[in-house]
């Protein structure tokens, strides 16, 4: 199995940089490897986009405290996971034609979350909180019943 991550402008949605992992290497240390691998860079306006198996909250808090924005392909399947709460929280708002993009055929949520996380990873040092607005999006394969 191989993993994909990517760089990718915010306003256009280029990507400008990828790198693919071995489906073996714990991802922690795979998005570490790309957000250290382009720190030195100054970027501004980058998106952060992954495939499965990267949303953990350890990659996330990662993302916010390097001021980098993401994607994540969110796994919702399991019992427990944040994506499945917060479904089950919109769903009614998930059968509202109104919040459907008729091209693709996919329903969509945005919504404010509050993150916690260490500003640097510095023992003993204060969490602080972070608001991130987040996009939901289901298709086909998530079922709203």
């Amino acid at each position: 199995m191989i993993n994909l991550l990517a760089l990718a402008d915010y306003e256009s949605g280029i990507p400008f940089f990828y790198r693919t992992f071995d489906g073996k290497i714990p991802d922690v240390k795979t998005v570490r490897q790309v957000i250290s691998g382009n720190a030195g860079l100054s970027l501004n306006n980058v998106v952060f986009v992954s495939d499965r198996g990267y949303s953990d909250a350890k990659n996330i808090k990662d993302c916010l405290r390097n001021k980098l924005g993401f994607l994540f392909n969110v796994q919702c399947e399991m019992p427990g996971s944040f994506a499945q709460e917060l479904i089950d929280e919109e769903r009614e708002n998930l059968r509202d034609l109104n919040r459907m993009d008729w091209l693709t055929k996919v329903f969509q949520i945005t919504k404010e979350i509050n993150w916690t996380f260490e500003p640097d990873l510095v023992q003993g040092q204060v969490s602080s909180k972070k608001t991130k607005e987040s996009r939901y999006f289901t298709g086909t394969s998530i079922s709203i019943d």
